[in-house]
């Protein structure tokens, strides 16, 4: 009997506006790079892992601007049911165990094979999350787990946070903080099935999407990189009014990816704090009345 062949799912982790929709997208046009079919979120996003640790009763923190965590158990359930009816060809029960949740996760893998590819900024939030894929890869005999981290300047991050919801970033930086400090907890975790990348070297250097698709165990293809672009990099220099400056955590963490000073400082404006209470306060005006708008309707 020859060696065992094992099947490949691997997990993009990263913060919100970090681009891990596009690193998504063009791993997925690789012909050995398989995502779900009718993923039940934008942007690509399953929250799979999120939902069983809902499922299993572990801890939930909280995330500003997201409307599906913390989740019940019920919802979570059913949540999942529409899930796996969606995805998975098969009989495939709702999983209500720890045990049912990796053979659920395994079925996945089987179908989407060669390589499964999921990703929800979610789940680097969560270190329950990141405890139940371990200990997923160490009862799946048969599945290699390959985990890819994704991190980008936090500034850039942050403030692209601020353009699309006006998430304060003052507010929003100890949610990178949390999740990149989970990220370097699972790299000592897991040290041979991490590969950590910088959103700024995704798009500007073709060698860093090859060695990612080394990495999962499929053979390169030249198609795959070609949607990336530097539009993004740096785009807070050119906002005058955007004055936030990061503090002496965000800095540190931010330098153990190798972004220095010279990445991380904005320029000061007296005026940010008025900018961005006003804006901040616009935006929860305009939300509260889309709320009694549509409650108005039912």
């Amino acid at each position: 009997m020859g060696p065992m062949t094992k099947l490949t799912s691997v997990l993009i982790l990263s913060d919100k506006s970090s681009g891990s929709s596009v690193l998504q997208r063009e791993l997925a046009r690789h012909s050995g790079v398989n995502t779900m079919r009718k993923p039940p979120h934008q942007e690509g996003e399953t929250l799979y892992w999120s939902k069983c640790a809902a499922l299993l009763g572990l801890p939930q923190p909280a995330m500003i601007d997201s409307k599906l965590l913390p989740m019940s158990a019920d919802r979570a359930s059913s949540a999942l049911a529409n899930l796996i009816a969606a995805n998975l060809d098969g009989p495939v029960g709702t999983p209500a165990t720890r045990a049912e949740v990796f053979a659920v996760w395994r079925a996945l893998t089987e179908q989407y094979a060669p390589a499964f590819l999921e990703k929800s900024p979610h789940h680097l939030h969560n270190r329950a999350v990141l405890e139940l894929l371990l200990d997923a890869a160490a009862s799946l005999d048969d599945v290699d787990f390959r985990f890819i981290g994704l991190v980008r300047n936090p500034l850039d991050t942050l403030y692209s946070m601020w353009q699309r919801w006006r998430t304060v970033p003052e507010a929003r930086a100890g949610e990178w903080c949390r999740a990149y400090e989970n990220l370097l907890w699972l790299q000592d975790a897991v040290p041979g099935a991490i590969r950590i990348i910088r959103y700024e070297d995704m798009v500007t250097q073709p060698a860093v999407v090859t060695g990612v698709l080394d990495f999962i165990g499929v053979t390169p293809d030249p198609i795959v990189g070609e949607g990336f672009h530097c539009g993004s990099l740096h785009a807070w220099r050119n906002d005058s009014r955007f004055g936030y400056q990061p503090d002496s955590r965000l800095r540190a963490l931010a330098g153990a990816f190798g972004y220095g000073p010279d990445d991380l400082d904005s320029g000061a404006s007296r005026l940010w704090p008025f900018e961005r209470e006003l804006l901040h306060g616009v935006r929860r005006l305009r939300t509260r009345a889309g709320s009694i708008w549509r409650s108005g309707r039912h």
